[in-house]
């Protein structure tokens, strides 16, 4: 969430210009207005609350205030969420741009939360759902109707010759009023249909749902969350340091769509495709792909309470029991045993079921969500800087491993998850290469870590392995790291073991592990301690504070047999952690 500032911070203020801009000069600062709402917390406990809608209104508001979003000021800028964004705040704040936008500026309207319609009728277009709405009879109050906002964006278009840009996340899942009609599709077709004179983007096609997750940001909206990285000129396609709006649709259909599978979310751009939406700081985007280089491709469960319950009340009960088995089963990763009561045999006759086909995306996904979470877990906890404090008691080695022997229990189910997950979501998913590579990872790593002694045989069929993965997805520091204590223990193979490390830690600069076990293989296996002190020196540079960092060093003068200096650094670590029973 802090990202989008701490990136603009410090730039000049040609950084990128306001949305929806007219021309190909950059606006001077203050020439936009805008209104922003989301609203997690519903008043009516009847109205279900959703996770992430404040959080993505914030993040946007934070691209408007910083100087790559126009550096709007309170003046120019209004943001209401959760208990602040009652229907009475929403309407004063979009009546104020009526009365406040002159000529030639431009005003953006930013919604995220729950759209419905109550009843289908032309005289009920549908509802923008404020805190303080009701769970029924939207017209009584609570609600800020889309008529209304047809007639803020008609007058500031056609009054005030401003460049409107309405922009929506408000067809989220849950049961709504309107559910047995559909009205949260009915309210995203009149977004569509009767909000004429501006620049549309909603979060995705009526009909669709709105996804939102951890795994966008560490808590967004699907949609939100690649809106505003786009904006900062990721969806700068052609490098001509602008976004329009065309990049932007294409940018948005590539990232949202492919995320958001097996579930179906397409976002709709309307207006003019050359329109220029953002003019793009070099050094912002840099910082932002920097950034982005670093992260693990991350895929978890969504939840769409409400739409669920829905679907199977219209099923029979026996259907009903498998479904919450096959839930229960998934969240308790009895994935393949006991035979007949565990999530696969349930997912293979719930597959079945006709009637359950509007869930079978849900199904599929959080299914594969939670055969990979094992190892992506793993791998987030070997991957992070500093081990010591990355880890959990019981993975607290010297090494950032787990004990033997819960470790090999823990990963052998590893590669079957893996290639499940990948099964279910398909080649053409964006997951699927890289959970085959992680596979073939995990089938080396078992075998590699099965004998940590000299065994050339062992040691050519783990790197086989890795090569696999290689070959599925390049540039992996976690298995360069594995090949290089496989040329280092198993086959005694010094140079190459160096390799590898520096293979390692060229993908992932400021990882410690690589270092400390490559120190580690120079000091124990080799006593080539000259070798081994520049790669504790660098460890030390990235991380002074951890303890593994610190025990490296400890094991660099204890195979010395300088046991003074190594206790003194023991005493040092122990000083930094006294509950690291290791040190």
């Amino acid at each position: 969430m802090l990202l989008l500032p701490l990136l603009a911070a410090g730039q000049t203020e040609k950084s990128v210009t306001p949305l929806a801009t007219q021309n190909s000069k950059p606006k001077t600062q203050n020439s936009t207005r805008a209104v922003v709402v989301g609203i997690s917390d519903y008043q009516d406990p009847e109205i279900p609350d959703l996770h992430f809608a404040d959080r993505d209104s914030e993040a946007f508001a934070n691209w408007l205030r910083s100087p790559a979003g126009g550096a709007l000021d309170n003046n120019h800028l209004k943001v209401l969420t959760n208990d602040n964004a009652t229907a009475g705040r929403v309407a004063e704040a979009l009546d104020a741009l009526v009365e406040q936008t002159k000529p030639g500026e431009q005003v953006i309207i930013y919604f995220s939360g729950h759209g419905d319609v109550e009843r289908n009728s032309i005289s009920q277009p549908g509802f923008l759902l404020c805190h303080n709405a009701p769970a029924r009879v939207y017209m009584g109050g609570g609600t800020y109707s889309l008529a209304y906002l047809e007639e803020i964006v008609t007058t500031l278009a056609a009054k005030n010759m401003a460049k409107v840009t309405v922009i929506t996340d408000a067809c989220h899942a849950g049961k709504l009023a309107g559910s047995q009609i559909g009205g949260a599709r009915l309210t995203a077709a009149n977004l569509v249909d009767k909000i004429s004179n501006a620049v549309k983007i909603l979060s995705c096609q009526p009909g669709e749902y709105s996804l939102e997750g951890e795994q966008w940001g560490g808590g967004r909206g699907c949609f939100s969350y690649h809106l505003v990285d786009g904006l900062f000129g990721l969806a700068d396609r052609n490098g001509d340091q602008s976004v329009t709006l065309g990049e932007l649709d294409r940018y948005l259909e590539d990232r949202v769509t492919a995320e958001a599978a097996p579930q179906s979310q397409v976002p709709m751009l309307l207006g003019n495709k050359t329109e220029r939406l953002a003019t793009v700081d070099a050094q912002i985007l840099a910082d932002l792909q920097k950034y982005k280089s670093g992260q693990l491709p991350m895929f978890q469960p969504v939840e769409q309470r409400g739409f669920e319950e829905e679907v199977l009340a219209g099923v029979d009960s026996s259907i009903r029991e498998a479904y919450r088995a096959f839930k229960l089963a998934v969240q308790e990763k009895r994935f393949f045993e006991p035979e007949g009561s565990c999530a696969e045999a349930y997912y293979g006759q719930l597959a079945q079921v006709k009637a359950l086909a509007p869930l079978q995306g849900v199904m599929r996904r959080n299914y594969a969500a939670a055969l990979m979470d094992g190892a992506q877990e793993v791998m987030n906890e070997w991957l992070k800087t500093s081990q010591n404090q990355a880890l959990s008691a019981d993975m607290a080695t010297s090494t950032g491993r787990l004990p033997q022997k819960v470790f090999t229990e823990k990963v052998r189910a590893f590669p079957r998850c893996l290639d499940r997950a990948a099964d279910l979501l398909g080649k053409p998913h964006y997951m699927y290469v890289s959970l085959q590579a992680r596979k073939y990872f995990f089938e080396g790593f078992l075998l590699a870590n099965s004998n940590q002694n000299p065994d050339k045989e062992l040691g050519e069929r783990a790197l086989a392995l890795f090569r696999q993965s290689l070959q599925w997805q390049a540039e992996q520091p976690q298995v360069f790291w594995q090949m290089s204590n496989v040329c280092g223990r198993n086959l005694l193979q010094p140079d190459s073991a160096e390799h590898y490390a520096r293979l390692a830690m060229k993908t992932h600069p400021s990882w410690t592990l690589p270092l400390l076990d490559a120190a580690f293989m120079f000091c124990f296996q080799f006593k080539l301690f000259e070798r081994a002190k520049p790669y504790l020196e660098q460890a030390i540079q990235i991380d002074s504070n951890s303890v593994e960092v610190w025990l490296g060093w400890e094991n660099y003068y204890y195979y010395q047999k300088q046991y003074a200096e190594a206790e003194r650094i023991l005493r040092k670590a122990i000083s930094l952690d006294s509950t690291y029973a290791y040190a």
